[in-house]
């Protein structure tokens, strides 16, 4: 009787270390599905603002919560026109639902500061030729 429950306990860990290489490999396959989701010509830009958001966080000590994006975006509007703001927050929207689970459309304050700084702004209109 002892040497099947040890063959049980053998085939139970076995199980439990297949399983485990089992969930490994889904979540490689997942990792690869994900780096595929981002534009192939712009996924440099968006890295770029993503890791530009990453180093103000980690100067500054601060987390991805909406008061610290509504600070760091803030920030940027004293160096960029509203339209990159924009620009700047749809890029942020994709790659931190992506690395972090955040999404950005459910910041319903940072939303409305971009709409706040975009009040007024008049697009300049190349001249026709």
């Amino acid at each position: 009787m002892a040497i099947v429950i040890d063959q049980l306990s053998d085939e139970e860990s076995f199980d439990e270390d297949d399983a485990e290489t089992e969930n490994r490999a889904f979540a490689a396959e997942a990792q690869r599905i994900k780096s595929n989701l981002l534009p192939t010509k712009s996924r440099g830009q968006y890295e770029k603002a993503y890791s530009a958001f990453i180093h103000w966080k980690t100067e500054n000590r601060r987390s991805s919560s909406e008061d610290d994006l509504l600070v760091y975006f803030d920030k940027l509007s004293a160096l960029y026109k509203p339209p990159t703001l924009w620009s700047h927050w749809s890029k942020l929207k994709s790659l931190m639902i992506l690395k972090e689970n955040i999404n950005l459309d459910q910041y319903l304050l940072l939303k409305n500061l971009l709409k706040i700084k975009s009040k007024g702004y008049k697009l300049k209109k190349s001249a026709v030729f």
